[in-house]
């Protein structure tokens, strides 16, 4: 048996793919996963191969962005096709040189629907669990209160916490036992730096400790934020949540999982319509807040962590993931559908 996974080129969709490609390679099964430059490395580091596309243009947004902003619009669609065509070629070269028994693809970019010709296909839902219109069975990365499973949805695990997390470089020293808040938006939609001076600023002569993660805004732009606040554009996230009061998220679902896992309350600042369905979830179970843009943010932070009913929402979606599947029964579930899944 052997395995090719095709995920979105976006790190929060590319983890959980990672987690189920590292348990399988585990298992000393095959894998081989399609992935831009900048993952290459970790992908190589869980014992699977990577095959490197050009880049991840694709899946970037920049800050601003907008549906009514048509130029803009133009231009995503062109980075997109060109991602798209990159992917194809790498596709059909792999299967050419290595006809895999699965391909497991991540249905949140249309254009992969196109790309199993050769194996069984599998789908699995990085953020949602809307089956695609193909007999074909679907795997959903989550849990049933966020996002109830389709039909042909066959099981319901959180695959989080993919990635390796930075080195030991990041400086947790500068952390002293106050209160913290982590603030991450993910790596697909930009961030004015603008807005991440707000957020910094909010937090300026606070009794909190403040971790900000620019993602492709470089800290630099951001420009000087005060002594209790750490700008960096990737962060130990996982390892941060463990000691943190609250998180301040776009929705993603890597997030919301990893922010679920250790009991945290969340502060949602969402985007994008699937971010914005996860935000209503997790406030609907009582785990969190929609940010309020007019309000001040050290302000709503305080109120979200003194929130007896928040703080127990956040501790029943804590209990929901250690209750969920793990990743070995995904993987369990996974090579099972490999020998029946239909090609389509």
């Amino acid at each position: 048996m052997s395995i090719i996974l095709v995920p979105y080129p976006a790190r929060g969709h590319i983890a959980p793919f990672l987690r189920m490609g590292a348990e399988l390679a585990r298992r000393r099964i095959p894998v081989r996963m399609i992935v831009p430059p900048p993952h290459a490395r970790a992908v190589a580091a869980a014992g699977v191969v990577p095959v490197v596309i050009g880049s991840d243009e694709g899946a970037r947004v920049p800050p601003g962005w907008s549906r009514s902003d048509l130029a803009a619009r133009r231009a995503a669609a062109v980075r997109r096709r060109r991602t798209a065509l990159e992917m194809q070629a790498v596709f059909d070269r792999e299967v050419a040189a290595f006809p895999p028994s699965a391909v497991l693809l991540d249905p949140h970019a249309r254009w992969l629907r196109r790309l199993s010709r050769s194996g069984r296909r599998i789908w699995l839902w990085t953020t949602s669990s809307s089956a695609p219109r193909c007999a074909a069975p679907a795997l959903v990365n989550g849990l049933p209160a966020l996002a109830a499973p389709s039909r042909r949805a066959r099981f319901v695990a959180p695959l989080h916490g993919g990635f390796p997390v930075p080195g030991e470089e990041f400086p947790y020293h500068r952390l002293a036992g106050r209160k913290l808040l982590v603030v991450s938006f993910g790596t697909v939609f930009g961030r004015r730096p603008g807005m991440l001076r707000w957020i910094a600023e909010s937090f300026r002569g606070t009794p909190w400790d403040v971790v900000l993660s620019t993602g492709r805004t470089e800290p630099a732009a951001v420009g000087p934020v005060p002594g209790n606040v750490i700008l960096a554009s990737s962060i130990p996230q996982e390892k941060l949540l463990r000691r943190a009061s609250a998180l301040l998220t776009h929705g993603g679902m890597n997030s919301v999982l990893e922010a679920a896992a250790a009991g945290v309350p969340m502060l949602f600042a969402p985007r994008s319509g699937e971010q914005r369905r996860t935000a209503r979830r997790v406030i609907e179970l009582g785990a969190g807040r929609l940010l309020d843009a007019g309000t001040s943010l050290a302000r709503q932070t305080e109120r979200l962590r003194a929130d007896d009913a928040v703080i127990g929402g956040a501790r029943q979606l804590r209990a929901l993931v250690e209750a969920a599947p793990s990743v070995a029964e995904a993987a369990d579930r996974l090579v099972a559908l490999a020998d029946l899944a239909p090609v389509c």
